[in-house]
């Protein structure tokens, strides 16, 4: 009888505990064209569990219950608009974070020549990185291009002389799958009276330090001041050894990118 009473007593205090235990809502579904875009983007947020609420932010910080409460498409018009999201409901743990960051267009560009892409990856050739598609932190995805040599050139040429003072890159950073970002990039502008490029600026992507899940990256190389011209060389170096911490150490590293921009 009291081995019967004992068990009772057991099942009884487990089934409490099991139904004290809170479960974490899913994230919201983001839907939207492309992450760039020339006048506007939208974003539509879905997500259906009833009692469950999507909160956003628009300023860097990661959403609670006191920020903006989604209840419309949220447009995006300003140069780089970064939308962060959770889902939150009643006797639930509130999701994990979603976001996107939306990029608009710079300068016109008139075309990209640049190094040639790992077949496999081969985007839309130089017109990948001018077309407005992508932005989505997938490999599948058809718009990015791979590569996997140690450096990759890229010739921007604008229709027209600017006062150019930044350029943007956007990478995917999937360190799971060997897509690492780059070790360094290099900056230059044409001067057409020396008739010769002038180093402007470098950046230095990768940080030594482990990265979890897919991700979308991108990195703004400032000119310093404003410089005219009508062509640009972006000099990328990826990183040739993957880190000792990485199962895949000592192997040459992926670098994806889908668009670049000039401010």
């Amino acid at each position: 009888m009291r081995k019967i009473f004992f068990c009772f007593l057991f099942l009884s205090l487990c089934s409490v505990s099991f139904c004290q235990q809170k479960f974490q809502l899913a994230k919201p579904f983001m839907q939207y064209r492309s992450a760039f875009f020339t006048d506007t983007a939208m974003l539509v947020l879905k997500f259906q569990q009833e009692g469950a609420a999507i909160y956003y932010t628009l300023n860097g910080n990661e959403p609670t219950e006191n920020d903006l409460l989604y209840t419309k498409p949220i447009v995006a018009g300003d140069k780089i608009v970064t939308v962060k999201t959770k889902t939150f409901g009643q006797n639930f743990l509130p999701s994990a974070l979603a976001a996107i960051t939306f990029i608009k267009d710079g300068l016109p560009v008139k075309a990209v020549q640049c190094t040639k892409p790992d077949e496999n990856y081969a985007g839309n050739g130089g017109n990948t990185l001018i077309d407005n598609n992508g932005g989505f932190a997938e490999s599948s995805n058809k718009n990015w291009m791979g590569f996997k040599t140690d450096t990759v050139q890229m010739v921007i040429e604008l229709k027209n002389i600017s006062a150019v003072k930044q350029v943007l890159l956007h990478f995917l950073q999937d360190e799971s799958r060997w897509i690492f970002l780059p070790e360094r990039i290099n900056l230059y502008a044409w001067d057409d009276k020396k008739k010769r490029y002038n180093f402007l600026n470098n950046d230095l992507p990768f940080t030594g330090t482990a990265s979890a899940g897919s991700n979308n990256i991108h990195r703004i190389i400032s000119t310093g001041k404003k410089i005219k011209t009508d062509k640009l060389l972006v000099q990328i170096i990826t990183l040739r050894k993957i880190p000792e911490w990485h199962e895949a150490k000592g192997n040459h590293a992926w670098m994806f990118i889908d668009e670049l921009k000039v401010y």
